[in-house]
């Protein structure tokens, strides 16, 4: 008989060895880690940071994995957990165009605290993390985009699948363990995606819960405790539960041969991706003629379905909402002409001027920028002024896709912007130094001693 997506999946990951990785896949496993890592510190200085720090300060903190923004260790599971909303918790983490989610928040998570628990060293972060990845990417493109449409969030679901993978990986599972995980993983997996018509934070808990399951089924996996191996294309499985039609071929197409994990994007603006292409235009009309915000009369922002199905959101009242509002987004991007984590703040949401922009930004679907997705995210923005000029930009491809990658120092930047407020100069680069010799390090202690500090005071 030949071997299910689990099986398939769960061979590739026991014979990954670091010497398999071209080094293309070290450099971005490193900046995946790096991207992530600066992510969740910053994210403990969020409203959903401070709560989920609350309750996990709440256990018993002498388990075996570290909490980031805490000291002492906690549950290798409320580890997990907690890092996971961190990461997700700013809206600033990494992703897939073609999974249509986020894997760094989800696989990072469990890898730490799975790898902390089982003593494992740099090679074996960075192998698990590419394991975690692949699973992740070729998953939830092979489930998209019937998946996400009918309202299930991609990062919470394929997510943990792909954070039970990683973190078989890291505890050293043995195939009949790992696909036990895997069952198990696959029958537990979920996530909504009604926060994108609220503006909740359950997107955060989302990312957070599927790092937790992942390892929770890894954990059990581990004991003995059994699930179907032919959890994600049975016939009572993930694919056809959860979505109306799939590509299974994509799931494990030249697996060990092309590492998916190299197309990764990285975000530059700290807001749902499907709103960045519209940023970018809208900063780049700005720019380019001198438009000054209180003379636009209107603004039209031509998208794809995707994005209106998700971004639309006139009057956002939460930063969560802001997040995935094109709306907000734009108007944003058009008064200030920049989109940073200062402008990802309560203050902005509620100032008058932005608040008006943003209602004479009108959204619409455009079939010809629907043809062209996933392989292209793209906007076009059009800024009409108050003496009837007209100017028009598109984006193709928003900063951080493989087509137009980020460099390490534009990396190292939104690292510093995520964290300097929370960390010293020192111990920053610290954690860059640490990361750069990853595969040298014979243990992760070194890297997660930096990550217990003290955070800010919990709500």
């Amino acid at each position: 008989m030949s071997k299910t997506i689990t099986e398939k999946l769960t061979d590739f990951a026991l014979n990954l060895n670091f010497a398999d990785l071209p080094l293309s896949v070290v450099r971005k496993a490193k900046e995946c880690l790096l991207d992530l890592l600066g992510c969740a510190i910053g994210g403990t200085g969020t409203e959903a940071g401070q709560h989920i720090l609350s309750l996990v300060a709440e256990e018993d903190c002498s388990g075996s994995a570290s909490v980031i923004g805490a000291q002492g260790r906690n549950s290798c599971l409320n580890a997990a957990l907690a890092n996971g909303v961190l990461g997700h918790s700013l809206q600033f983490d990494d992703g897939s165009r073609v999974a249509q989610g986020h894997p760094g928040t989800v696989v990072i998570p469990a890898i730490l605290a799975a790898g902390e628990t089982a003593e494992i060293d740099g090679k074996g972060l960075l192998v698990s993390l590419v394991v975690g990845y692949e699973a992740f990417i070729r998953i939830g493109e092979a489930i998209n985009p019937s998946h996400i449409k009918r309202g299930f969030h991609t990062t919470g679901t394929v997510g943990t699948v792909a954070a039970a993978l990683a973190a078989s990986k890291a505890f050293g599972l043995s195939r009949e363990q790992t696909l036990d995980a895997l069952g198990l993983a696959g029958s537990i997996a979920g996530g909504l995606m009604e926060y994108a018509v609220t503006g909740s934070m359950s997107t955060y808990l989302i990312a957070g819960n599927a790092a937790r399951n992942g390892v929770l089924a890894a954990l059990l996996g581990k004991r003995g405790f059994t699930g179907p191996v032919s959890i994600i294309e049975g016939e009572k499985g993930f694919f056809r539960a959860m979505s109306d039609g799939q590509d299974t071929e994509k799931a494990t197409l030249q697996l060990g041969q092309r590492f998916r994990i190299e197309e990764v994007y990285f975000k530059p603006y700290p807001s749902c991706r499907h709103t960045h292409a519209a940023i970018e235009a809208a900063i780049e009309l700005v720019k380019r003629y001198g438009i000054d915000f209180r003379q636009v009369e209107r603004v039209v922002v031509d998208t794809y379905s995707l994005a209106l199905d998700e971004c639309n959101l006139p009057e956002p009242t939460t930063i969560a909402g802001a997040d995935s509002s094109l709306q907000f987004c734009v108007a944003t991007a058009i008064r200030y002409g920049r989109f940073t984590l200062a402008e990802r703040s309560l203050e902005n949401l509620w100032d008058p001027a932005t608040r008006a922009l943003a209602q004479i930004v009108a959204l619409k679907k455009n079939p010809a920028l629907d043809a062209l997705v996933p392989q292209k995210r793209p906007a076009m923005v059009t800024i009409v002024t108050k003496d009837g000029a007209s100017y028009t930009y598109k984006q193709d491809h928003a900063k951080g896709e493989p087509e137009r990658a980020m460099s390490m120092e534009e990396l190292l930047g939104k690292f510093t912007a995520c964290t300097s407020e929370i960390l010293s100069v020192e111990k920053r680069k610290k954690i860059l130094d640490l990361i750069a010799i990853l595969e040298t390090l014979d243990s992760l202690e070194p890297l997660m001693a930096e990550l217990r500090f003290r955070s800010q005071t919990h709500l």
